[in-house]
């Protein structure tokens, strides 16, 4: 009676925990895109006060050193992305349009959106055809893509599975590992 009592004890806690789960990876895409946005910005408040000719490639660091003030032009922020690979690149052509992408999620406005495993997160990148003439944007869609090949770690797998729909794969989870235990002691007669 006393295993049958924390087991249900341990299913209540499971699903409690599962009920007040985020999704994670819908986190990480509204950070980014923030970024995105306080970047854009910056870079219009600069172009109307300034005659400055956009380069046609850039990194932020590079920015920032160079003509994007974040005293001036970004509200004092320091923009800082929301994964490792999140890497802001400044974008321009020849008709005076940019835009600033992402190395992990793109632009903010694109014509293909593409949904990609990000370790255990489920992310959406943004590509955009107008900038493919500039090799280095390029360069940045080709590596954007292999995103679209990541094969998950069965750690990976589950920690999505949890973000995804955390009650089902609790309730999986603990019917499994039940499972395991009754057929273990069934097999060694315990």
């Amino acid at each position: 009676m006393k295993r049958l009592k924390f087991i249900f004890i341990m299913f209540f806690v499971f699903i409690s925990t599962a009920v007040f789960s985020a999704n994670v990876g819908r986190e990480i895409n509204s950070k980014c895109r923030q970024n995105l946005k306080l970047l854009n910005a910056g870079t219009e408040k600069l172009i109307k006060s300034t005659s400055c000719n956009l380069p046609k490639w850039c990194t932020y660091k590079q920015a920032i050193k160079d003509f994007l003030y974040p005293d001036k032009y970004l509200e004092n922020k320091t923009i800082v992305g929301p994964t490792p690979d999140c890497e802001y690149y400044m974008v321009s052509n020849d008709k005076g349009e940019y835009d600033w992408l992402c190395y992990l999620h793109g632009v903010l406005e694109g014509d293909k959106t593409m949904s990609f495993r990000y370790h255990e997160h489920q992310l959406q990148g943004k590509t955009t055809s107008k900038f493919m003439a500039n090799e280095e944007y390029k360069k940045h869609v080709q590596s954007m893509l292999h995103w679209t090949e990541y094969t998950p770690t069965p750690k990976e797998f589950f920690i999505y599975h949890y973000n995804m729909n955390p009650i089902v794969t609790t309730v999986l989870s603990v019917f499994i590992v039940l499972l395991s235990v009754y057929l273990i002691k069934s097999f060694f007669n315990l």
